[in-house]
């Protein structure tokens, strides 16, 4: 005890000149050396009323962690299961059975994205992951899965025991305390007389042995008995009848210890008009409000004895025991932690991370993820962050480099392209980021990112580029071509991940549509402006011809056949075009979807014998692809059809609506409708068939992928 209580006094005396010398001024450094004195001497002889709780007396020890090498980065996510592949393909006959055998990123069975909250345990040994589908336990120093804990959805926090025993997280209408090392749901208590029935999601701690949870309502901090699942008390904010705003930002914690909890509250409608965000310090062991001031976040020091908070672009140091600020420094941003030492903490704004250090507020590093960023917390060994920012990230903090993603967001998909041979799926999202998916397990192969990787703008990022078929595999199945704008492509080795070069051209539109010939020697692009079909070789010295369209109009979409025979394309005017590839002449042309009616897609059969079409109008067509004649129309009497995939075989069409939930099969011969049991399927957004018609790969809203076969 003797020991550790020197190291609390040395550590606290580092701190208090830590913060003299932030201040600028060295007149102060006798006063501070008293205010730690005596902070050390308040801890070893202890304070009235402290006796009704065993507290501990100094934190847990953090188990450092391993940092993943660099081959850990953006190869895989959370985990990856193998299914069983079906032997069918799709066809009328079996289409009843379809059935959902995998989703790709959402935490079911292969792979995890969309992370709604993170945090390691005090005492680094867990990793705990929320995900849309559910919260996961993972080993702190190795990242492997250890065990799933719940399967429900909208989980916003974490929060463990001080002593890292156990986990609480608020579901709908309940809060679930699990025992971590027994995976066992050890309370769950029910929030039914809460104002929103418990739906609403609001921040909560626990103490440093369990056994009492602190939740933030509107009106108080509810205080609860966990063992005898019951609320035991509330501590109502200082203005009567004053309502608060829990969101997000919102936060109840404990210090380390467990002798302090500092609750925040978003800013207020009260009786005397708007109010400020505030943070209360209150002393755990009889609830007494020990200071108030203003602030919009708080992080603790690892010894828990100062707090520090965020208020305007000024960084403040308190100590917990009697509210007094000891420092100050300027803030980069929101404080989120501390390094395990002490000695940096860092701070997020927006999509920007800072690393400072503690002595003088100096900036000492930094980064920026693609998104904004909503937590960072510094791994046990204080070598990385763990930033919550759309994905959940491991980063560097010497270099600032991203090493590893541990579960990723996933915006909508605007286009979904199975690789030639079926064993990769490629997905292009509404952000710009594109994701090469292992079929058999589900794990991500590569990522490219819009802006890093891909150079696309933010304007291209938002409209056309990512919402429009803007990517093609080359036929032997080693490159994707990608458009990174209305103005170039970008090859990449899909084998190896890496890029190998860029095209600029000025009279082509990638972003229109893309299209590998069949021998992969050129690619098909619309034209700039829009009348023409650009055909680009695929050598550096060649430059692009123009297939000029007669027919006044703006071409849309562009679409090659399998075996490389047949060009179509369609254009603003709901007319359709196809051409022999070899000698470049016109099959036909027809107005299929109605005058000033867009054609929306294109898709050939595997044999090149079918064309089918879908437009405005909300009508998916099907025509003989070498003469035109007509095959079948798909009408849905209460969703307009904007999108299609053909099977290989040309016998079922996968069609979504413009509303987002008429999704469904049709027979492509006789244009009826068939009957698909799978849950939500109707809410599918974008189809693709893979390349034998055993699989149908469907995105959703929510910008995860499901696949589908028959069984």
């Amino acid at each position: 005890m003797a020991n550790l209580r020197a190291f609390r006094q040395a550590a606290i005396l580092s701190l208090s000149a830590c913060l003299v010398a932030c201040s600028g001024g060295s007149s102060d450094t006798a006063l501070s050396t008293h205010i730690a004195a005596t902070v050390y001497a308040e801890q070893t002889s202890g304070s009235p009323g402290q006796t009704s709780q065993t507290l501990p007396t100094a934190r847990p020890t953090r188990t450092p962690a391993v940092t993943p090498g660099p081959t850990a980065t953006m190869q895989v996510m959370l985990s990856g299961e193998s299914y069983t592949l079906p032997s069918e393909p799709i066809s009328p006959i079996n289409a009843g059975r379809l059935t959902e055998l995998a989703w790709l990123g959402y935490g079911g069975s292969v792979g995890f994205t969309q992370p709604t909250a993170a945090g390691y345990s005090p005492d680094g040994r867990w990793l705990a992951v929320a995900v849309a589908q559910g919260v996961y336990l993972l080993d702190g120093a190795t990242f492997e899965v250890v065990r799933p804990l719940a399967d429900t959805a909208d989980v916003q926090e974490l929060a463990f025991s001080g002593d890292g025993k156990l986990m609480a997280f608020q579901t709908r209408g309940a809060v679930q305390i699990w025992r971590l090392e027994q995976d066992e749901l050890w309370r769950e208590l029910s929030l039914a007389g809460d104002s929103y029935g418990g739906w609403r999601t609001s921040s909560i701690a626990l103490s440093y042995d369990g056994l009492r949870m602190l939740r933030l309502s509107e009106s108080a901090i509810e205080i609860w008995d966990t063992a005898a699942t019951t609320r035991s008390g509330r501590l109502p904010f200082a203005a009567e009848g004053s309502t608060y705003t829990i969101d997000d930002t919102s936060r109840v914690a404990y210090s380390p210890t467990g002798e302090y909890f500092v609750a925040l509250r978003a800013s207020s409608r009260g009786v005397f008009g708007s109010l400020p965000s505030m943070i209360d310090i209150y002393r755990a062991s009889d609830n007494t409000k020990v200071d108030q001031f203003r602030g919009v976040a708080f992080a603790f020091t690892p010894d828990g004895t100062v707090l520090a908070s965020t208020s305007g672009f000024s960084l403040e140091f308190r100590r917990l025991a009697d509210g007094k600020v000891i420092g100050e420094a300027r803030s980069f941003g929101k404080v989120a932690d501390f390094a395990p030492d002490g000695g940096m903490y860092v701070t997020f704004s927006g999509r920007s991370v800072v690393i400072s250090r503690t002595t003088n507020g100096d900036r000492r590093g930094g980064f920026e993820p693609g998104h904004d960023v909503v937590s960072a917390q510094y791994s046990p060994d204080g070598s990385q962050l763990l930033v919550l920012a759309g994905a959940l990230e491991l980063w560097d903090v010497k270099a600032g480099t991203l090493t590893a993603r541990l579960a990723d967001r996933m915006d909508p998909v605007g286009t979904l392209r199975f690789s030639p041979d079926g064993r990769m799926l490629a997905s292009r999202h509404t952000d710009g980021v594109l994701r090469l998916w292992r079929v058999a397990d589900g794990a991500v192969l590569h990522r490219l990112d819009g802006d890093r990787d891909l150079e696309i703008s933010f304007e291209d990022r938002s409209s056309e580029v990512a919402m429009s078929s803007s990517l093609s595999f080359a036929p032997n199945e080693d490159t994707l071509a990608i458009a990174r704008g209305r103005d170039g492509f970008s090859y990449w080795d899909i084998t190896n991940g890496v890029h190998r070069y860029s095209i600029e051209l000025n009279n082509c539109n990638p972003a229109a549509g893309v299209a590998y010939s069949g021998d992969g020697l050129w690619l098909a692009s619309i034209g700039d402006p829009h009348q023409s079909i650009c055909l680009l070789p695929i050598t550096d010295e060649d430059k692009p011809t123009y297939l000029r369209v007669e027919e006044q109009g703006r071409l849309t979409s562009i679409e090659i056949s399998r075996d490389g025979t047949l060009m179509a394309a369609g254009g603003h005017d709901g007319r359709v075009w196809v051409w022999k590839v070899e000698d470049r002449k016109l099959l036909w042309s027809q107005p299929l979807h109605g005058e000033y009616k867009t054609v929306t897609d294109l898709e050939f059969s595997a044999d090149g014998s079918l064309l089918a079409s879908a437009g405005d109008d909300g009508v998916v067509r099907l025509r003989e692809a070498l003469s035109g004649a007509p095959v079948t129309e798909i009408i849905n009497e209460f969703f307009a059809l904007s999108g299609l995939a053909l099977s290989p075989a040309g016998e079922v069409v996968a069609v979504t609506s413009r509303d987002g939930n008429g999704a469904g099969l049709y027979d492509a011969r006789s244009g009826d409708s068939l009957r698909v049991m799978a849950p939500d399927f109707d809410m599918a957004r974008v189809f693709a068939f893979s390349p034998d018609g055993k699989l149908l790969a469907a995105s959703f809203e929510d910008g995860t992928i499901r696949l589908y076969g028959v069984r």
